[in-house]
């Protein structure tokens, strides 16, 4: 069986070891190193940061969320940044984005001297470490100050990853040794196969599919290895890693020592609302549905047009899953995916259609072309606005890339917005306010609380990833 994580302070010399044995790992294996080059004679000096400028105890932790609470506004753990300073951050943030999207790099300067925000901003919207990249190769200016900020986020997101990508290949070999195949998917596929490089990709989980005649064997297997389940449902089991604290590390960037999971799923298919008709994901028909997981030796990845089909619903629905950083990762495949050949639109509209996924998908390609012009074919956002309720369409339209994701309170229309009917209403309803609460349920919920300040999987935190990222 795989061993125990041994934990470490990530400010040791020893993590710093495991780093740079991680950059020569990725450089022998193909991937770029996670060091980004210095190519702009104009940025300033970084000013680098300790690893630990950011954190927070369990204590202070708890105290925020009392604060919160206290407040009537359980999603909000900063009382000393107002959500009005988050949103412009978020604003400036989100267009730097699309303009290295769409141009390959940004004209504007980022020299506000709110770090703070600046930070909050990035890590809501999980872009800290991929703007830490960009500046680093002279894509995005910033002053010394913020260029300081996300070198920090994504020198703790490297860690992490490499962490999480060593834990991944144990559990993989474990599962081979079963006879057990699992393909990796979302974030620790992604950030493997199309991110610059793995670290600016944050993640929250190691979302494996495995078949259904193996799901009960996977799960004894992560029993076995010491995880803990926090969640089950009838697609999916949710396991934390053992060796660390359920509080978050920091509420300023996606902290190297924050708990992760290992979500084991046996079916693509996926209803985020009881209102929503479920994507029959598993009813997308291709010759081969996987290829090689690039990050090692063992697993396997989803092929287009299911890859595609498979992140963009994930980022639609619940609309909260909807953040800069799921736009730009869609940009990324769609972009070397159309060029590669690899992905073809009429087979991505054609299977979309088999799987009733076409309308759920409309936020996700709306967004993502809002941020990176010309991203989408005009005909697929035609046919795929026509297929989502008017509803949806509507509303979409109130925000931008960098609104759409709520960071305060969900309101009460955006709860309904997919509810088509009276009927439909009362059913939601019934589920957000009178949900059905077991003890499982309950520690999912204290659980998530821990990992994401209060369900950042449903709300505006990481990557969200959903129950993902």
């Amino acid at each position: 069986m795989f061993p125990l994580p041994c934990r470490s302070s990530i400010s040791t010399g020893v993590s710093m070891k495991r780093c740079a044995r991680a950059a020569r790992a990725c450089q022998s294996s193909g991937m770029q190193s996670a060091s980004p080059p210095m190519t702009s004679k104009e940025q300033e000096p970084v000013t680098a940061l300790a690893l630990s400028t950011f954190d927070i105890s369990p204590e202070e932790f708890r105290r925020r969320v009392d604060w919160a609470r206290s407040q009537g506004c359980p999603r909000w753990l900063w009382p000393d940044i107002s959500t009005e300073r988050c949103r412009r951050a978020r604003e400036v943030l989100t267009r730097v984005a699309g303009e290295v999207l769409t141009h390959e790099k940004s004209d504007i300067v980022l020299n506000d001297g709110d770090t703070v925000a600046m930070s909050l901003a990035a890590y809501t919207a999980g872009i800290g470490p991929l703007l830490g990249w960009w500046i680093g190769e002279g894509r995005v200016q910033a002053s010394a100050e913020i260029a300081g900020v996300f070198d920090l986020h994504l020198r703790h997101n490297r860690l992490r990853m490499e962490r999480m990508r060593s834990r991944a290949i144990e559990v993989l070999h474990a599962f081979d040794r079963r006879g057990i195949g699992a393909t990796v998917l979302k974030g620790m596929h992604t950030a493997f196969a199309y991110f610059p490089d793995p670290s600016t990709r944050p993640s929250s989980d190691i979302d494996l599919l495995v078949g259904a005649g193996d799901a009960d064997a996977a799960n004894m297997l992560l029993q076995e290895g010491g995880f803990i389940r926090t969640y089950k449902s009838n697609r999916e089991t949710s396991w934390a890693a053992p060796g660390g604290r359920m509080e978050p590390s920091s509420l300023l960037l996606t902290h190297a020592d924050d708990l992760w999971t290992v979500d084991l799923h046996h079916s693509l298919d996926y209803q985020p609302r009881p209102t929503v008709s479920a994507a029959r994901l598993d009813l997308v028909d291709q010759p081969s549905r996987r290829s090689a997981w690039p990050a090692g030796p063992m697993g396997f990845a989803l092929r287009q047009p299911l890859l595609l089909l498979h992140v963009a619903t994930h980022a639609s629905c619940p609309l909260d899953s909807l953040t800069p950083l799921r736009m730009i990762e869609m940009a990324m495949i769609i972009r070397r995916d159309v060029v590669s050949g690899a992905l073809q639109w009429d087979a991505f509209v054609d299977q979309a259609q088999r799987a009733g996924a076409l309308g759920i998908v409309f936020p996700a390609l709306f967004f993502t072309d809002r941020l990176a012009p010309n991203t989408i074919p005009k005909n697929v956002l035609e046919v795929s606005a026509a297929a989502s309720p008017k509803s949806v369409r509507n509303y979409l339209l109130e925000f931008t890339p960098a609104t759409i994701q709520a960071i305060h309170r969900i309101s009460l229309r955006e709860r309904l917005v997919w509810s088509q009917g009276w009927h439909a209403v009362a059913r939601q309803i019934g589920h957000d306010f009178f949900p059905a609460i077991t003890s499982a349920h309950i520690w999912k919920h204290y659980y998530e609380r821990g990992m994401k300040a209060i369900g950042w999987r449903s709300d505006f935190g990481l990557p969200n990833d959903d129950h993902d990222r």
